[in-house]
C-alpha cells in the first residue's frame, strides 16, 4: 500500500474510533490496524529520508550534512 493510501486509512480509522459507537471487538481490531499502518508509514518515511540523505550526501561530494 502506498504512503498516501495508508495515511487515508489511518484517518478513516481515527474517525471511526472517535465516534465511539463501535463494539469493543471492532474498536480493538481497528486500533491494531491503525497502529500497524502507522508503523508502516513511519518505515516508509524513514526510507525516504535515508534516500534523500544519500542524494544530498552525493551532491555534496560525500560530505555528511
Amino acid at each position: 500500500m502506498t504512503f498516501e493510501k495508508s495515511a487515508e486509512r489511518i484517518d478513516e480509522i481515527i474517525k471511526q474510533l472517535s465516534e465511539g459507537d463501535l463494539p469493543l471487538e471492532k474498536a480493538v481490531k481497528l486500533y491494531k490496524e491503525g497502529t500497524q499502518a502507522i508503523a508502516e508509514c513511519s518505515a516508509m518515511l524513514d526510507k525516504a529520508q535515508n534516500e534523500m540523505l544519500k542524494v544530498t550526501d552525493a551532491d555534496n561530494g560525500g560530505d555528511a550534512v
